[in-house]
């Protein structure tokens, strides 16, 4: 009987530990995104200019903890970044003086699976989570119309880059600091980095002016992508 019950009680034991040393979760964040590099350059003279604002992201992650804290993740994310298109205007106020130029609202979209390993402290009832990520993702560059209207009473024209998708290799990484309010649900803040540099190819512009016959271009250029996230969310731990 002592013996049963000893080993009842080491295997309560081992479960017990082994539920400590493993275990998953899955986080829901949504924040912003800050472009940097030549994404966010909007000099006339960098070709590379991606023009981009400041953007929103959401993120759903799962990740499960395979041996005490090291554990692996994988991620859904949503990450759209405005288009600063007044330096564009001016551009093009040089190029065609009599005409004053307004443009639309456009976007750099970006969405896709990211994944890779993790590791996870635990202080009471808050841990912090370190990632390394990659991954594939898709990229659509924006529909960008500028339309000009003459100050000489002239036609009017109008300027488009047409939006083109692509998909490249990511790399980055993130952190995690999470605090668990009730019944293994935790509040938490996320902070990521991700760099990536997809190539848009074929990516056609038109220009057309008044009743003359529109004029199109094609062009290829590869577009560095790097961003910095932060986020809040809410998760659950099991």
């Amino acid at each position: 009987m002592r013996t049963f019950l000893l080993i009842l009680l080491l295997v309560c034991f081992g479960t017990a530990k082994a539920q400590r040393d493993v275990g998953g979760f899955f986080h829901a964040t949504a924040g912003v995104s800050r472009p940097s590099g030549d994404f966010k350059s909007t000099s006339a003279d960098n070709p590379a200019a991606g023009y981009a604002g400041a953007g929103a992201s959401f993120k759903l992650l799962f990740g499960h903890k395979i041996h005490k804290q090291f554990g692996a993740f994988a991620m859904l994310s949503l990450t759209a970044h405005g288009v600063n298109s007044k330096p564009l205007e001016s551009q093009l106020s040089v190029l065609r003086p009599n005409y004053s130029w307004t443009s639309n609202q456009s976007f750099w979209t970006v969405t896709g699976f990211t994944f890779g390993p993790q590791f996870s402290q635990n202080f009471k009832k808050m841990a912090i989570d370190v990632r390394l990520a990659g991954g594939v993702l898709n990229f659509i560059s924006p529909n960008v119309v500028l339309n000009g209207v003459s100050s000489a009473g002239g036609p009017d024209a109008k300027y488009q880059i047409k939006d083109k998708r692509s998909s490249s290799g990511i790399v980055g990484g993130g952190m995690t600091l999470k605090y668990e309010f009730k019944w293994s649900w935790v509040v938490l803040v996320n902070a990521d980095l991700f760099y990536a540099k997809p190539v848009f190819a074929e990516v056609e512009t038109v220009a057309e002016f008044g009743n003359q016959n529109p004029s199109s271009s094609f062009d290829s250029f590869e577009q560095e992508f790097r961003m910095t996230q932060i986020g809040l969310g809410i998760g659950y731990v099991f």
